[in-house]
């Protein structure tokens, strides 16, 4: 891709076919059972409009039989269906798509277009379309629908990479583009959102040609692939030179992932395919394919592959290659061009038409010059790799910040040359530091909002001598640290910078003003926080055994947490809650709970004082729990929760904990979090589990992560819950005001899931999510904010003999719910990976290593956005003791501007409209004195 953001796009057109739209009003359409109806119109789109209703337990569709696929499969075997949804009630997403290709998409309450373009299996000429929803707990509406042929872009697809040297496909199931692959030459197979689902006599075919991958011949490679989902049967891969002889390569005869070498061809093919079949029929899916192909030449400019397709709208077809379109500002775009042309003679025209999404990443419209190799630019930007110096020029970093408030920008070194930073220094400016942004290489992107490239993340200590590479930018972290008192007004300092490049020393000195506002925020949050750690992943990388070894480290990563301001569920982790049960065998109803809170209150009391947690999971020996996946039954000492020994040691328990906690003032900082995302089936068991902490301990607070729905209310929870916290697009507003007038609160969460559009915690994502993330709880009133862990740094399934890398794999993959050792399945990069352990044991260590854990620039972006709604929390809290004449002027300031989040799905990905109202509201709380 060329600097500048240009893209020159050359296509081949065969048989371009107009795309249709569906008649939704025709009887042809069929409801496959459960609710759902057909209205003529409704606001926002034209024409007929498919509702579906679900209540979360089972599935169903409007379906469209009969639909001729046979001249788009003749053209070039692929199309393009195209409609609009959104969701009017409740949550969940839809299933949609082609027979052979289901997609599950998420849903918004607005309208939004769903592209979806899929491989046509060999020898299908009838299919059906599908739209419906996945035991969603709501109404969703589909419109507009439309069915097109196209053709896509020529050249290297956005799964190929290659540097003259080596050639890298790595399939990117789940995108609009699904199962298309520009290798894929024969498919017969069915898809489902992320996967091929073979069955029967399926099979797929992908060729490799060696000057369409950017070389002359291939030399041997690695082929890698991944089965997720597994019932019986043999997965064959095997290899040809000339598409009729077949040789054996690797066979999976389970889940998991499998690797093989190709033969080393000694003086090298020009192409090969390669075909994966079931042997002897079965059911699994394959979830991953990728290929490293040697190509012999010299390593040259790494090129990667974008694609695009083009469609016909009106007019002729045949007509010449449009010479490109531009890229953009990020987001969806659409191109569309009117060609003309001569065709023996005959003059013909057509208007055609390229819509495509361009990644947050390709960025340019921000950042202030320094010099022709020295830029800075706010911290909430993921700088690019390679991105151009900025043409708008400011000489001085500037800051803003309150008391007791860290403010980070970076300084982004761009040099020409390879260049040796020597040395870094910052004078002016007490409570600072600089470290260095490093680039992790994202092979697999989470979503579309992901690109193939290197990812900035891990904010790591500094080390001088640092080589900075030519053409590359290298930023430098800057935070500074106001401390509470400081006096208002406007700070000066330096960062001066040595370099040296072709044995020639320069020194830069940059200029920094920081601006002080006049007011210190809270030290401990008033949006709660509960992020998962684990104490025994931190213990294996640092290569820690003794138990005073293991208290440093736990120091030190409670320390991280504290200063960027997030609770972990856990915050005595080496001292527990020691809880021993007496059982009296001739009065059963005497057995009691003996508890040992010595070790515990002290550890405990420096959570809340010295380390300002403001929140703590409590674990009740004997509760049972567990997930949708599977569940432990409640049990005491072998006595069951019927028993009356179960009882008595149950109440004792829960009574003593509550007395005690409410004695030392934390009772409201304690929740009990003992079931983690049930369905229908599990409604009774968790409404059975939360009646009897209440009926013994109505004072300590129950956490559910599930979201209020119709299900839920007729499963009897509603009321049964302290605090709700549905995964980010199961929140809904009308639900969430019924449990508010109950008095229960509301969190929530984002993990493995939701993907783009929403705010996530991907590192292939904009910087700006995670801070807006805060700003959207603060709209819709949610006070406290989970993320299932922040220390995933491997996978006991993907890595079952040794441990991950999380500096050069960002990819988070699954472990648990029944993942078989050595399956590769993606829950995302960066996913509950918010810290890292230090450079020196990316790798368990075999002694102990006692250096600093590394924030991310993710973790400093999820803090800002938490000093944000503090921010706002102090104004609102000023406002209450202002005059009328204040709180007509302010109050407004309190109202989440929609230049900085619209809604759920709709936020600005330039950090700039948070600065100018929070700028705005900081001036506001100096007003109110």
């Amino acid at each position: 891709m060329k600097k500048g953001m240009f893209l020159l796009l050359l296509i081949f057109w065969s048989g371009v076919v107009l795309a249709e739209k569906v008649d939704l009003m025709q009887d042809a359409w069929k409801l496959n059972g459960h609710a759902g109806r057909r209205l003529e119109s409704a606001d926002g789109v034209t024409g007929p409009v498919l509702e579906v209703t679900g209540d979360g337990t089972y599935s169903n569709a409007w379906i469209l039989s009969g639909v001729s696929v046979k001249e788009l499969r003749e053209a070039s075997g692929l199309g393009l269906l195209r409609f609009k949804v959104r969701r009017t009630a409740g949550s969940g997403g839809g299933m949609t798509g082609m027979e052979f290709a289901n997609f599950d998409i998420p849903v918004t309450e607005d309208w939004k277009t769903i592209t979806q373009i899929f491989r046509i299996p060999e020898g299908t000429d009838v299919s059906s379309i599908r739209l419906g929803q996945w035991r969603a707990s709501g109404t969703l509406q589909f419109a507009e629908v439309a069915l097109a042929h196209v053709v896509p872009t020529e050249g290297l697809s956005s799964e190929e990479v290659t540097d003259g040297a080596e050639y890298v496909f790595r399939s990117q199931f789940g995108r609009n583009m699904s199962n298309y692959s520009r290798p894929l030459e024969r498919a017969q197979c069915g898809f489902n959102t992320d996967r091929w689902c073979f069955g029967g006599k399926s099979a797929l075919i992908y060729r490799f040609t060696a000057k369409k991958c950017g070389g002359e011949k291939f030399y041997g490679g690695t082929l890698e692939y991944t089965v997720g989902y597994f019932v019986k049967g043999t997965l064959a891969a095997e290899y040809s030179l000339d598409g009729e002889t077949w040789e054996s390569l690797a066979v999976l005869e389970k889940s998991g992932t499998v690797t093989a070498s190709l033969p080393e061809w000694t003086e090298g093919v020009a192409e090969f395919r390669i075909r994966f079949r079931l042997l002897d029929g079965g059911n699994l899916q394959m979830n991953r394919v990728s290929l490293t192909g040697k190509l012999g030449g010299e390593a040259t400019v790494v090129r990667r592959g974008t694609t695009y397709f083009w469609e016909l709208v009106e007019g002729d077809s045949g007509f010449p290659y449009p010479n490109g379109v531009s890229m953009k500002a990020p987001g969806d775009q659409t191109d569309t061009l009117t060609v003309t042309w001569e065709d023996g003679g005959v003059e013909k025209k057509a208007v055609i038409r390229c819509t495509y999404y361009v990644p947050d990443y390709y960025r340019e419209d921000y950042g202030y010059r320094l010099s022709d190799d020295l830029w800075w630019c706010e911290a909430t930007h993921k700088v690019a790799l390679k991105r151009r110096v900025p043409k708008e020029a400011d000489g001085v970093l500037r800051l803003s910040a309150a008391g007791n408030d860290y403010e980070s920008l970076q300084i982004v070194l761009c040099p020409e040359k390879d260049t040796v930073l020597k040395s870094a220094k910052i004078t002016g400016l007490p409570n600072a530091e600089l470290r260095r942004v490093y680039y992790h290489f994202v092979e697999h992107p989470t979503d579309r909002t992901g690109v193939v490239a290197f990812w900035p993340d891990a904010l790591v200590p500094l080390e001088m001598p640092w080589k900075c590479q030519a053409g590359k930018n290298q930023p430098l972290w800057l935070t500074v640290y106001v401390p509470e008192g400081t006096p208002a007004g406007t700070t000066r300092g330096t960062v001066t910078l040595v370099t040296e490049c072709d044995g020639v020393e320069q020194t830069r000195e940059i200029p920094v003003e920081l601006r002080v506002w006049g007011f210190t925020l809270p030290k401990e949050n008033h949006v709660a926080t509960a992020f998962g750690y684990s104490a025994g992943t931190a213990y294996r990388y640092h290569g820690v055994k003794e138990a005073s070894d293991r208290e440093k480290i736990n120091d030190a990563y409670l320390r991280l947490m504290s200063q960027y301001r997030i609770s972990p569920y856990d915050p005595t982790p080496t001292v527990g809650l020691p809880i021993s049960f007496v059982v009296d065998r001739e009065k059963p109803e005497n057995s009691r709970a003996v508890i040992d809170f010595s070790q515990f209150d002290p550890a405990t009391e420096a959570a809340f004082t010295k380390y300002h947690f403001t929140h703590m999971n409590l674990w009740l020996p004997g509760m049972g729990g567990g997930t949708f996946h599977s569940r432990t039954e409640p049990s005491i000492q072998g006595f069951g929760e019927t028993t009356p020994e179960y009882q008595a040691m149950f109440s004792s328990m829960v009574r003593q904990l509550e007395a005690h906690f409410r004695e030392k003032g934390w009772l409201d900082k304690v929740y009990v979090y003992w079931f983690d995302e049930p369905e229908a089936k599990d409604y009774a068991f968790v409404r059975n589990g939360m009646n009897r902490i209440k009926k013994y301990a109505p004072g300590i607070r129950t956490m559910l992560t599930e979201e209020p729905s119709k299900e839920v209310i007729e499963g009897e929870l509603l009321g049964k819950v302290d605090i709700w916290c549905p995964v980010t697009p199961n929140f809904n507003e009308e639900m969430a005001k019924k449990c508010r007038e109950k008095g229960e609160r509301f969190w929530w969460y984002v993990c493995c899931w939701p993907h783009a559009p929403y705010c996530t915690e991907f590192i292939d994502h904009s910087a700006v999510e995670l801070r807006t993330w805060l700003w959207q709880s603060w709209k819709y009133d949610v006070v406290g904010v989970l993320i299932w862990t922040s220390n995933y740094w491997t996978s006991g399934a993907a890595f079952p003999d040794g441990a991950q890398d999380p500096y050069r794999d960002p990819m988070c993959y699954v472990s648990g719910y029944s993942t078989p050792p050595g399956t590769k399945r993606f829950w995302g990069n960066g996913d509950g990976r918010l810290y890292y352990p230090p450079l020196s044991c990316a790798q368990p260590s075999e002694t102990p290593n006692f250096d600093a854990p590394v924030p991310s620039l993710r973790l400093a972006m999820l803090r800002e956005g938490i000093e944000d709604y503090e921010m706002l929390y102090l104004l609102e809290e000023r406002l209450k003791n202002a005059t009328p004449q204040q709180r007509a002027k302010y109050a407004s300031l309190l109202v989440v501007p929609e230049s900085v989040t619209k809604s759920m799905t709709e936020f600005s990905t330039l950090p700039r409209p948070i600065y100018e109202h929070r700028a705005k509201v900081a001036e506001a709380i100096e007003a109110l004195k």
